[in-house]
């Protein structure tokens, strides 16, 4: 099954002021055969060049990738973890501007060979009191979802059953959160609430494999055994049946 072997957070302080690199560092290096994810957000005159960590590969999808909301776009990135590294980094095409927050999480069991199944977003330009990432759908059991909301200030009354962390930063709330499928969803969504009229601002999710947890062990084969049966006294011996004992 899925789990979280560890996450990092940067919450307060502007990352991307004055340079083109920001970077997040994760308590522990990362484990060769495990999963990571990355959500951030960052000014929308701005554009990603590349996130790296010195070792893994890290991709993203249209569907999940420069999501606009007002003034700012939402990113998802991830990487099967094949080099233990432990400090990420995004390159940015310009060190002018500030405004961003990134999270991290890295996951056991996924399937790194098959990982990225779907995404969904929403951007709003006016206030939003109930988002709704909009919906994705999930092919096996074992699965995982990860989003991101950023908007203005905000404060936020209600959310699906996500594992979420509320990020504060002048002009930029946010929340991220993650989720851990155990069933097929046809229509897997972020439902959050937020109080105080709403705001405007955007949501995306997307959602991964997981090995899907297997079909349990497999019994060793055992050669079909049948019951015989012969005379009273018989014997059931490697060159056949042997008769019973002729009565004295």
């Amino acid at each position: 099954m899925i789990g979280l072997v560890q996450q990092a957070t940067i919450v307060t302080g502007t990352p991307w002021s004055g340079s083109a690199t920001a970077t997040i560092s994760f308590p522990g290096n990362l484990t060769p055969g495990n999963f990571v994810a990355v959500v951030f957000t960052l000014q929308s005159n701005r554009s990603v060049v590349g996130v790296t960590d010195g070792g893994n590969t890290y991709a993203t999808d249209a569907s999940v990738s420069n999501i606009a909301g007002p003034g700012q776009e939402l990113w998802i990135y991830w990487a099967p973890v094949t080099s233990a590294q432990g400090t990420i980094s995004i390159e940015l095409d310009t060190s002018n501007g500030s405004l961003g927050f990134i999270k991290a999480w890295e996951f056991s069991e996924i399937d790194n060979d098959d990982m990225f199944e779907d995404g969904s977003s929403l951007s709003s330009g006016v206030a939003i009191t109930a988002w709704n990432s909009g919906a994705v759908t999930t092919a096996i059991a074992d699965s995982l979802i990860v989003g991101i909301l950023s908007t203005g200030n905000f404060s936020l009354t209600g959310d699906d059953d996500y594992e979420t962390e509320a990020i504060g930063q002048a002009g930029c709330d946010g929340l991220v959160g993650y989720k851990i499928l155990t069933a097929t969803e046809a229509a897997e969504e972020w439902n959050v609430t937020l109080g105080g009229g709403g705001a405007s601002g955007a949501i995306v999710i997307a959602a991964f494999n997981g090995l899907g947890g297997g079909v349990g062990p497999t019994l060793p084969w055992l050669p079909r055994q049948t019951n015989l049966s012969g005379p009273t006294g018989a014997q059931m011996l490697p060159g056949g049946m042997r008769p019973p004992n002729k009565p004295s």
